[in-house]
């Protein structure tokens, strides 16, 4: 299955090879690039990372922030939530932006990255 990139998100099937599928890899590919204009756009970013209630998202949160950790973001990790409230939390707290894990309507074998900026948009 190829990754499915739009304004919803990066999303794919779990597992498989890397750019056809959303691997561990993909992962840290996007969500460094993602860390990296963040950091480009403020000296000291904070996001917030969240997750849906699929089991890889226990998983896949784990890489998230570590990533977003080691380029020196700091990471609220509102755990299991839903879009909306990971929005809401971003414009609440006054956040550089925000990342949600869930492949929302799509199979348990599927995630995705739903990435976010200031006020809490797509992008």
């Amino acid at each position: 299955m190829t990754l499915i990139k739009s304004i919803s998100g990066i999303r794919g099937t779990l597992g498989g090879e890397e750019d056809k599928n959303l691997t561990p890899i993909d992962v840290v590919k996007y969500v460094s690039s993602y860390g990296k204009k963040l950091k480009k756009d403020s000296r000291n970013p904070k996001v917030a990372v969240g997750r849906d209630g699929r089991i890889s998202g226990i998983q896949i949160i784990e890489l998230v922030k570590s990533t977003l950790s080691m380029l020196g973001i700091t990471v609220y990790d509102i755990d299991l939530t839903t879009t909306p409230t990971t929005q809401l939390f971003i414009i609440e707290h006054n956040l550089d932006g925000g990342i949600i894990l869930t492949a929302s309507h799509n199979p348990g074998n599927w995630n995705a990255l739903k990435l976010f900026n200031s006020n809490g948009e797509f992008l």
